[in-house]
């Protein structure tokens, strides 16, 4: 087993106007160097909805 490591950037941007209206709650809180992750709220039906607009992959050769 090969030690790797995974790093992950996260950005969060201040939540717009209609976000606020709608009392939009954020799912990611920044704790000095931690960032957690919040379960979404659940919808009338139970079910947790979220998009993910962007993502990203970058890979290097040779490493498997």
């Amino acid at each position: 087993m090969s030690d790797s490591k995974v790093i992950v950037a996260v950005r969060v941007r201040p939540m717009n106007r209609r976000e606020i209206e709608l009392n939009t709650k954020c799912v990611v809180d920044m704790e000095e160097n931690q960032t957690v992750l919040q379960p979404p709220p659940s919808n009338s039906k139970g079910e947790n909805r979220y998009k993910i607009k962007k993502q990203k992959k970058n890979y290097k050769a040779g490493l498997a």
